[in-house]
């Protein structure tokens, strides 16, 4: 069988858990999460802030190589802030770092 988000008896669950990221990063960034009131189509993003534009993704899909990557990082050296730098081919790197540490880093 496979894995259907949507399915009954999973809904519930699954929407809190995408909701509950949202939270902790408004909290974390220093935001408000933004409530859509069915308004998908909106081209906005989840995070009202002053300083970023925040799209928040949750599910299974995120590639675990993010995660083995960032434990490397870690086991190097367990008194600094792991991160890691990925890119696709032709695309822009990116910067992926623990939301807890990013106080650590901003010192918001």
């Amino acid at each position: 069988m496979s894995y259907r988000p949507w399915s009954a008896g999973k809904r519930g669950v699954e929407m809190t858990s995408w909701k509950n990221l949202e939270r902790l990063a408004a909290k974390t960034l220093g935001g408000k999460r933004r409530w859509r009131m069915g308004n998908w189509g909106e081209s906005k993003g989840d995070l009202e802030n002053d300083k970023f534009s925040v799209e928040c993704k949750y599910g299974l899909q995120v590639p675990q190589f993010i995660y083995s990557a960032l434990q490397q990082a870690i086991s190097y050296d367990i008194n600094k802030i792991p991160m890691v730098v990925v890119q696709k081919k032709y695309c822009e790197p990116l910067l992926v770092i623990r939301l807890s540490d990013y106080n650590n880093i901003f010192l918001i």
